[in-house]
């Protein structure tokens, strides 16, 4: 069934749920994907689990008029589709850049159980100042 909720910037983010069970994994697409990119995973595991997919503002056929495009608005995208399904246990997946924005998403997400990180290089202990990361 295909739904949106409404990230903390108004933007309509575009998700699909599918079978039943728990927990709920909600599937987060990479760099120019969306919500049809976890089409495979979503036939394999419906008989067993809850499946949300989602596509991120500016992706798929989610919103993009957003003003500010951060990874704190990524990751309020993700929080809006958890708020809105109905899951006391979920686990997020986020594809290459999406594991950035997942890991950021979970620290707002009580219901969050698990992590999965797919493609995602990350030394989550490395820091940069504001300098680098400009």
């Amino acid at each position: 069934m295909e739904k949106y909720a409404q990230s903390s910037d108004g933007q309509n983010i575009h998700y699909k749920e599918s079978g039943k069970g728990n927990p709920s994994i909600l599937f987060v697409h990479g760099w120019l994907g969306n919500a049809e990119w976890w089409n495979g995973q979503q036939e394999y595991f419906k008989d067993k689990y809850h499946i949300v997919q989602m596509s991120l503002a500016g992706h798929g056929k989610s919103d993009a008029s957003r003003k500010e495009w951060s990874s704190e608005s990524y990751a309020e995208d993700i929080k809006a589709v958890a708020d809105q399904i109905d899951s006391q246990e979920i686990i997020l997946v986020g594809h290459s850049m999406s594991g950035a924005y997942v890991l950021e998403a979970a620290s707002k997400i009580p219901q969050v159980k698990g992590l999965i990180l797919i493609d995602t290089v990350k030394d989550l202990d490395e820091t940069f100042t504001d300098e680098q990361a400009e």
